[in-house]
């Protein structure tokens, strides 16, 4: 085996043995802090940003699991950002973007949960 190859292996066991010890840290406290929504799906890759994903957005990361609590109520159908129709068009339908137009321009975007209900949900 090559110095190179070792060198890598060895690398990612030190990677996977961080990832490992910070994952049963945050498991304690599944919690994400403020503005995890905002990032890609790529931050929580522990190769590329080691174990940042995974202390500060473990459940925007999906390693929460069965952990965590779902709610039914949506997020308010409102834009948190004044100017909204000011961003580019592909603000909205963008995937680079997904995240954030969910929480900053929701209505502005059509991005807002209805539900439906038929008569039969409704008691007399």
């Amino acid at each position: 085996m090559s110095v190179y190859v070792y060198k890598m292996l060895k690398n990612v066991v030190i990677w996977f043995v961080l990832a490992v010890a910070s994952l049963k840290s945050v498991l304690a406290v599944c919690v994400d802090k403020e503005g995890c929504e905002n990032y890609d799906r790529e931050a929580c890759s522990v190769i590329k940003y080691g174990d940042w994903g995974i202390k500060n957005c473990p459940v925007f990361c999906g390693l929460c699991g069965g952990l965590t609590t779902s709610t039914t109520t949506p997020p308010p159908c409102v834009d948190l950002e004044p100017d909204c129709e000011s961003y580019q068009d592909d603000t909205c339908t963008n995937p680079s973007y997904k995240h954030w137009a969910e929480s900053h321009c929701r209505k502005f975007c059509k991005l807002c949960v209805i539900k439906h209900i038929s008569a039969r949900d409704i008691q007399p």
